[in-house]
């Protein structure tokens, strides 16, 4: 591992920890950078984009020109330009990002090396797809499904692209129309995500296309129009 790509993963980890201390507009700009990562460019018209309230999509095209390492290199500036404890001297002393997706979806997850709570094993499973692991905690714990502040076990099966998961939840009492803290549905964090199949599970499970977010965000308008032809025959 590169000292780049180990000083970013550190930044990352630490990120996570205190996303929470900052405004919607720096949360956003490390949003974009991590998405352009961890994913390369967005596959969205940046024209389009212009007339579009997806906010995370535009963060996230703001950096389609930067190279992988380019945009690694702004996040640990940008880390490290935050004024805290984190620095590029300092990142062996924090822990990394495992490359995955965390406490909340479509946010980096910390690796953590202590003890795992129920609730957590649960949203691994949940996320890896494991529908028999699922099964069996929700038969030895059914709270451990609870919605929550970050949403329902569907938006996290939604982040990870997980359909089987999806019906699994929807047939033990889940619903695709609940909300997390940000008033989104399952259906705009595979939307955000451009999951094709968790979006077309969604909506053939009864999703609604036209429920928005706290910022106002329509569901469908984070839909690629080329997923609605193919589900509806319409735009």
């Amino acid at each position: 591992m590169s000292e780049l790509t180990y000083q970013y993963r550190s930044a990352a980890a630490f990120f996570a920890t205190v996303a929470s201390e900052f405004d919607r507009s720096t949360q956003l700009k490390f949003y974009g950078l991590y998405k352009q990562i961890s994913e390369g460019p967005i596959q969205r018209s940046p024209w389009l984009l212009m007339f579009s309230t997806d906010l995370k999509a535009k963060a996230w095209s703001a950096c389609r020109d930067l190279t992988k390492e380019e945009a690694m290199q702004k996040y640990v500036d940008a880390t490290e330009g935050l004024g805290l404890s984190w620095t590029k001297e300092t990142a062996k002393d924090h822990g990394t990002m495992d490359g995955g997706l965390g406490l909340r979806p479509s946010m980096p997850k910390v690796e953590d090396t202590g003890p795992t709570t129920s609730s957590d094993r649960f949203y691994d499973a949940v996320r890896a797809g494991n529908i028999s692991e699922v099964e069996k905690y929700l038969k030895e714990n059914p709270d451990v499904a609870e919605h929550n502040k970050d949403g329902t076990p569907i938006h996290w099966a939604a982040d990870a692209n997980q359909p089987a998961m999806i019906e699994f939840l929807v047939k033990h009492g889940c619903s695709v129309v609940d909300v997390d803290d940000e008033d989104q549905t399952p259906l705009h964090v595979a939307a955000i995500c451009d999951h094709v199949e968790a979006i077309t599970k969604l909506l053939e499970l009864g999703a609604d296309l036209d429920a928005t977010d706290a910022d106002g965000t329509a569901a469908r308008d984070l839909i690629e129009q080329k997923v609605l032809l193919e589900y509806y025959g319409t735009e």
